[in-house]
């Protein structure tokens, strides 16, 4: 008798969809890509800093400031040892509303 194992690593593109928020994402425990530009988000989840697997973040052309994703710690979001995670973030439009 053969045993195989087969685990699968996703690759999710959530770009171009004018999404403003996101929700169930840190159920994919598999995810090592997760692109995300061309939307209208704000912000990003704290779950998306909990995939242990993640290997690349699209964050381009949003709205999201960079302190959102100076959250992205290796060691305080559960990524533990990891080699790096490569982080795409550009064009990110961030507006200040005066009073």
């Amino acid at each position: 008798m053969i045993t195989l194992s087969l685990s699968i690593s996703l690759y999710l593109d959530l770009g171009i969809n004018k999404l403003s928020t996101l929700e169930g994402l840190g159920k994919l425990n598999n995810l090592y890509s997760l692109d995300l530009e061309h939307n209208k988000l704000t912000d990003l989840p704290n779950e998306v800093f909990n995939l242990e697997k993640l290997e690349r973040l699209f964050v381009n052309d949003n709205s999201i400031p960079l302190s959102s994703i100076k959250q992205f710690d290796l060691k305080e979001n559960g990524l533990g040892e990891k080699k790096e995670v490569n982080l795409f973030y550009t064009r990110n439009h961030v507006f200040n509303k005066k009073g």
